[in-house]
């Protein structure tokens, strides 16, 4: 299966590009001309990714990179750095013209092109009006607050307008995983006070909902390959551990210490957060996430890591 993937180069899409080209599929994967392509080296050499340079606003670009391709993955998502909700800044109608409309014309493209199935990345911030003690099923209308919400649940209705593709959302909770840079990777500056014996002052013990970039790339594989009679929804919640800062610190002593393996009875217990996602859906077409041993092993990844960046 050859797969176009828009937003390759960013935290999410890293783990998309490495997952579906481990796993037999040829990837095309846009990038801008600055965009660090860093970290696929062996993915190159395996000649299973090839870069496209180009721009989401130009419509020869998103017809080069869809040329002869089977399915579309979309990541891309410009906002201000480091920010989701709120990743409009001062703009709000500058972030729909380059988030909304690019997404629009890419969509276009791809039934001109041919594309027979389409995977767009969304968020659970479209359940952000609730506050809800029970787990959200796939199947619960969208309630956004802020734009990046609204512009997901925007997205997610576009497969209503494109008879011509098979459209369906991913909602992700929280992801995490060894990113690049390094220094970008989620509770990087936790791991490394952990392996320096210091205690953060103000470690929350908030529980988030959490899922690995891995088991992610891994649900949208599965949407693109498992007979589409078999898929259920239009939209398929992705989430997978609960996990808080203290949880995390506590985690990476144990393993610096050597205690092994590390016992989630042993540690504090975050505090449950609301409108968690319940994930059936996805479960009943044979996708599980990683869980406490994979939180544990990435753990150990990013201590390990600390080593090479010190």
């Amino acid at each position: 299966m050859k797969v176009a993937v828009t937003g390759g180069t960013g935290i999410v899409g890293r783990f998309v590009v490495n997952f579906l080209a481990s796993h037999d599929c040829e990837v095309v994967a846009l990038r801008r001309s600055t965009s660090d392509t860093t970290g696929f080296d062996g993915l190159h050499r395996l000649e299973r990714v090839r870069w496209k340079v180009g721009d989401m606003r130009e419509r020869t670009s998103l017809t080069s990179l869809l040329k002869n391709c089977d399915a579309l993955v979309h990541c891309a998502l410009t906002h201000r750095p480091g920010r989701y909700r709120g990743g409009e800044g001062v703009d709000p109608v500058g972030f729909w013209e380059r988030n909304f409309s690019s997404t629009l014309r890419l969509l276009d493209v791809a039934q001109e092109e041919g594309v027979s199935r389409v995977v767009l990345l969304s968020s659970r911030a479209v359940f952000d009006g609730y506050d809800e003690e029970r787990p959200i099923s796939d199947e619960t209308a969208p309630k956004p607050t802020t734009h990046y919400g609204l512009l997901n649940t925007a997205k997610e209705h576009l497969a209503n307008l494109y008879s011509e593709l098979a459209i369906w959302s991913l909602r992700s909770t929280g992801i995490y995983g060894l990113s690049w840079p390094l220094q970008t990777t989620k509770w990087w500056s936790i791991v490394g006070d952990a392996k320096r014996g210091r205690t953060p002052p103000h470690l929350s013990d908030q529980g988030r909902t959490e899922v690995h970039g891995s088991d992610v790339g891994a649900a949208i594989h599965l949407l693109l390959t498992v007979e589409s009679t078999n898929l259920e929804h239009d939209v398929y919640n992705c989430s997978d551990s609960i996990v808080s800062e203290r949880m995390v610190h506590e985690i990476s002593s144990r393993i610096h210490e050597g205690f092994s393996p590390v016992r989630e009875s042993d540690l504090t217990e975050p505090v449950m957060p609301r409108n968690r996602l319940a994930t059936s859906g996805l479960e009943d077409l044979g996708w599980t996430g990683g869980g406490f041993p994979r939180l544990c092993t990435t753990i150990e990844e990013m201590l390990d890591a600390h080593d090479s960046a010190d």
